[in-house]
Formats: C-alpha cells, structure tokens, sequence
C-alpha cells in the first residue's frame, strides 16, 4: 500500500508594528506579525546595520546613532516539521 499525504506550505506575510523611523538618541521598538492562520508556528530572523541580528518577533534599538541607522529586514518563516 502506498500512503501519501500532501502539505500545503505558505510564507507567513508579516506586518511590521512600532516606530518605523527615529531621531538621533530616540528608541526604536519594532514588532513582526505574522498574519497567516498559523501564525504563532513562525520564526522569525532580523538583519540590519553594524552586524545586527536577532531571532526574536520584537527587537528595540535603545539609542539611535550612526553606528545603528539603516535598513532593518526581517523574515519570517514555518519552521519543518518533516
């Protein structure tokens, strides 16, 4: 017998919450969402400026400077389950 079992995979869309632009000394704290129907099996990956990274839905910049302006990314992804 053969069994067989199809898995529907979709990327979560993710929607960004907080303060998306700062001054100088200001804090910045961003929160990813996901908004598809199973969207507390996300995780989540942050990238931006001077080597940033962070695996967490919510990431802050205590104080905007040089060193920490510039484009943030974020993806989120399902983690497998196979």
């Amino acid at each position: 017998a053969v069994v067989s079992r199809q898995i529907d995979y979709t990327q979560p869309d993710v929607r960004l919450v907080g303060s998306l632009s700062a001054c100088v000394g200001d804090s910045v704290q961003v929160q990813a969402q996901a908004t598809h129907v199973a969207a507390y099996l996300a995780r989540f990956r942050w990238s931006g400026p001077n080597n940033f990274s962070s695996t967490a839905s919510s990431i802050t910049i205590p104080r905007v400077s040089a060193a920490t302006a510039g484009p943030y990314s974020v993806t989120a992804t399902y983690p497998d389950f196979c």
